[in-house]
């Protein structure tokens, strides 16, 4: 597994992004996550982006821990 990069982050804010690529699979992807905190919330909104020519085989999951 790839580290993410932090591509900015405060307090109450962070905003992380994943390339991937490899020759030992056909999948090329541009994944972010934004999480920030607002009162007693925490929202999360994640983005993927094929960057690859097949369609990209792709789930979500989030999980509490």
């Amino acid at each position: 597994m790839a580290p993410w990069s932090v591509v900015s982050a405060s307090r109450s804010f962070a905003h992380i992004a994943l390339d991937h690529s490899s020759e030992l699979d056909t999948w090329a992807y541009h994944a972010e996550q934004r999480q920030w905190l607002e009162q007693n919330a925490l929202t999360i909104e994640v983005g993927v982006t094929n960057r690859g020519t097949e369609a990209l085989p792709f789930a979500l999951g989030l999980h509490p821990w």
